[in-house]
């Protein structure tokens, strides 16, 4: 599909990156994308981070139970889980191969985003936007995450590119396609509502002669939406206990609408040109409006969201569809820099920015946990994941346990597992201590809790005193090196 956008005039007045050979834009693109693909590829064969064993418990049984567990414990429609139980019974379920159908999507974002600057950009421009979005995508961390995050981010590119035909031809057909792609987005994370409705709002302000189409449009839109209605009820149901961060400041909506990794690249580029005297307004408005929509809205929904909801959830993930928006953006800000250079010089920036970012990545070694329970032959373990819904007891105490522990439950850990809760109020206290009454006969209690999580409690501290006077346990082994990970072993 060929977006119809008018690509924008070169300026005949001085050289540009339009005018640089071909071959040596793409040369460096594709250095750039290998540069990234190298440092990210060990990634791909890591332990599961704790919501891609989400997605590994969801799909691991029946295909009925891949849609009940995702209506019944995920923000996301069945939809994502149904593919990857499909595709595990093609392929089976390490690692790698649970990560490669996130990664064969992160590649067709890159081809769309190509397909579609192109036509209201270049084709410089649009390699230099490929370079710039293979970056801030990884930011996200979704190319090689088991969750369907970047593939709300490819929905939102192809509705992007029907949004912008749909402005220009008045077709149905054309609006009809954007609804198709965006109900897709939406099935993969309700989140997507932000741009999508941004975009739909933007398309009757600038073209109320589409007044007529765009309520057949939403009526199917609404319609297609409906087996998605009770993730958001639930998500409404839940929503005070979806607090995973502190209220965001506007500081912090800053920086997330502007994104330091292309910010940083652009400024220091313009204040190259600036010092050569080659610095000039940059052009922007050859590019669309709905792609100005797709790169701000998502932030500032969830910010909105966040500070009205009684939730706090301002975390990449949640806005990250935006990232291949700002990355067109910045490209057309950095292709009418002069000289042409200087552009090159930027996703440079940008690439260097992203791979120092991922110098230190954080991995969570679930599978050693359950090398060590398993080695220890625990009688019963006890496991703290940091899952937010695991605050309340009452939920603990209710069927959802295999959840709670399903990053044990992938790496083969066959006893028992108590889930604990996230923190020791009146309720959860009293519910911890009939967990070690209920298994004081037992010779060994192995604890492995997930450290770094908001107002989480130590275990190691808060449960010494109890296994001794409750259960006559002491703490014969602590491993603290088990990256994002607590084990704690108790013996009688």
């Amino acid at each position: 599909m060929e977006t119809i956008a008018h690509p924008r005039e070169a300026d005949p007045e001085s050289e540009s990156i339009d005018t640089m050979p071909r071959g040596l834009i793409r040369g460096v693109v594709l250095l750039g994308c290998v540069i990234l693909a190298v440092r990210i590829a060990p990634l791909s064969v890591r332990g599961l981070r704790v919501d891609e064993n989400l997605t590994a418990w969801v799909t691991s049984d029946s295909f009925s139970d891949s849609i009940s567990r995702a209506y019944r414990y995920q923000g996301q429609s069945p939809l994502y889980f149904m593919g990857i139980w499909v595709w595990r019974q093609l392929v089976g379920a390490n690692e790698f191969m649970l990560r490669l159908p996130s990664m064969v999507a992160t590649l067709a974002i890159l081809w769309r985003i190509r397909v579609f600057v192109r036509g209201w950009l270049s084709d410089a421009g649009s390699w230099l936007a490929v370079g710039l979005g293979a970056g801030v995508l990884l930011l996200g961390d979704g190319p090689v995450a088991a969750r369907p995050y970047v593939f709300g981010a490819l929905a939102l590119v192809i509705a992007t590119e029907h949004a912008v035909r749909w402005s220009e031809n008045d077709s149905l057909r054309s609006g009809m396609s954007w609804c198709a792609a965006s109900v897709v987005a939406l099935y993969m994370h309700p989140f997507v509502f932000f741009a999508v409705a941004g975009q739909g709002a933007l398309i009757l302000i600038t073209k109320p002669e589409l007044r007529r189409q765009m309520v057949v449009v939403a009526a199917t839109g609404a319609a297609l939406c409906l087996p998605i209605v009770p993730q958001v009820l639930s998500l409404g149901q839940r929503q005070e206990s979806l607090v995973l961060v502190d209220q965001p400041s506007f500081g912090q909506l800053v920086f997330a609408l502007l994104q330091p990794t292309l910010l940083v690249p652009v400024v220091l580029c313009g204040a190259a040109a600036r010092f050569l005297g080659t610095l000039r307004a940059p052009r922007l408005g050859h590019i669309p409006g709905a792609v100005w929509v797709w790169a701000f809205a998502p932030q500032i929904g969830v910010f909105a969201y966040s500070h009205l909801s009684g939730s706090s959830i301002f975390i990449l993930r949640y806005f990250g569809f935006a990232l291949p928006a700002l990355a067109m953006i910045a490209a057309a800000i950095l292709i009418d820099l002069r000289p042409p250079v200087i552009a090159l010089a930027g996703l440079a920036i940008s690439v260097a920015i992203t791979v120092a970012s991922f110098l230190t990545p954080i991995e969570t070694q679930w599978s050693l946990a359950a090398e060590v329970v398993n080695d220890r032959s625990a009688g019963v373990v006890f496991a703290s994941a940091g899952f937010v819904e695991a605050a309340d007891a009452d939920f603990i105490r209710g069927d959802a346990v295999d959840y709670l522990n399903a990053p044990l439950l992938n790496y083969g850990v066959t006893g028992p597992i108590e889930a604990l809760p996230l923190h020791l109020d009146n309720n959860n206290d009293a519910f911890v201590r009939g967990l070690v009454q209920e298994y004081r006969s037992l010779e060994r209690i192995v604890v492995v809790e997930r450290v770094g999580v908001r107002d989480a409690i130590n275990y190691r501290e808060e449960l010494g005193g109890l296994m001794r006077t409750t259960g006559g346990y002491e703490l014969v082994e602590a491993i603290d090196d088990a990256d994002g990970l607590r084990i704690s072993v108790y013996e009688r």
